[in-house]
């Protein structure tokens, strides 16, 4: 009597190996179980198993004939090979986890396929949220890395401390809609902020999104940001300022006030001098194409300046020197 199959195996990734079956465990009054991929693998020195269900039920008979099956003509071998297909799928998945991960663990893996565990082992969305932060941090990027923060004290304050990976489209829309008219506190309204700060914030949180993405996690997530979808979550712009600017004559003005020093006499030197200082870099800050204080605080005498014959500098744009290949290098006519 040839010996029935019960399981289909596929290649292992690490020390997890993956295998599609039937779970036997459960208790069930009818001869039918849940299809189930079991993963296996080896965590502290113990053998530890994962048992992740499919909403499909079949009997020991139906499954044994379906992996079974090898010939080209029988109804069940699209069934086998729909099979085959999602065991690779869910390997896929574990493949691009362990990339990130030097060691595998159930945590792991449930988090990655659930979305959601309550073990401590693994990781969780506001986990990796931190780490990006001190990442930021490690980088130099003060101003990011304190944005990222800011940003993660607003989604705990409104959505408290969500586990594991249990968030999706419904859970950043009600984040969002907190931060656009507040939640309400024990009798007292908190967590509302402008809309350009709320578009920082959610910005921060896409980071976030795709970085778990990228390490295996929220796969099978609907990514929840858009503008142009209105079924997502639109990420708001501050208010634009077309109006609000200084015409020509009125910057060649303030350029020959600086100049001429014409400042009122009414003001004592220690003034004028920091009116003037603060000018200066108010006109440099406009005639350098808007550079910041950061930028501004890296100007140097350096080798351009002097080949130039003092008149060009340069300066690297901080701001978007981490996603520029040239570091953002900017030369100004003097």
């Amino acid at each position: 009597m040839a010996r029935k199959t019960t399981s289909l195996a596929t290649n292992r990734v690490g020390n997890c190996s993956m295998t599609l079956l039937l779970d036997k465990r459960s208790r069930r009054k009818s001869a039918e179980y849940p299809l189930s991929i079991c993963f296996n693998l080896f965590e502290d020195g113990m053998e530890k198993r994962y048992y992740f269900h499919f909403n499909e039920y079949f009997t020991e008979k139906y499954f044994h004939d379906v992996c079974s099956t090898t010939a080209s003509r029988s109804s069940l071998l699209p069934v086998k090979k729909e099979w085959e297909a999602t065991l690779e799928k869910y390997r896929e998945k574990i493949l691009k986890l362990s990339k990130y991960h030097a060691s595998l663990t159930i945590g792991l893996i449930r988090n990655c396929l659930e979305g959601y565990t309550e073990e401590t082992q693994g990781t969780s969305f506001l986990e990796i949220w931190h780490r990006i932060i001190e990442s930021r941090q490690r980088e130099g990027r003060a101003g990011t890395a304190e944005n990222y923060g800011c940003a993660l004290t607003s989604f705990r304050k409104i959505m408290g401390d969500v586990p594991g990976f249990a968030i999706n489209k419904k859970v950043i829309a009600q984040w969002s809609d907190g931060m656009k008219n507040g939640v309400i506190r024990e009798g007292v309204l908190i967590g509302k902020i402008a809309d350009a700060t709320r578009g920082m914030y959610l910005r921060a949180c896409r980071v976030v999104w795709k970085e778990c993405n990228r390490q295996g996690f929220l796969t099978d997530v609907e990514y929840p940001f858009g503008n142009r979808d209105s079924s997502l979550v639109p990420i708001p712009r501050g208010k634009r300022r077309q109006q609000s600017y200084l015409s020509v004559d009125e910057w060649t003005e303030l350029y020959n006030v600086f100049v001429e020093k014409r400042y009122p006499d009414s003001w004592n030197p220690f003034y004028q001098e920091r009116v003037h200082v603060s000018l200066g870099l108010f006109l440099s800050q406009y005639l350098c194409n808007g550079f910041n204080m950061a930028d501004a605080a890296r100007l140097r005498y350096n080798d351009t300046y002097f080949k130039e014959g003092g008149k060009a500098f340069e300066f690297q744009r901080k701001k978007t020197s981490a996603q520029s290949s040239d570091n953002s290098t900017v030369i100004v006519p003097i």
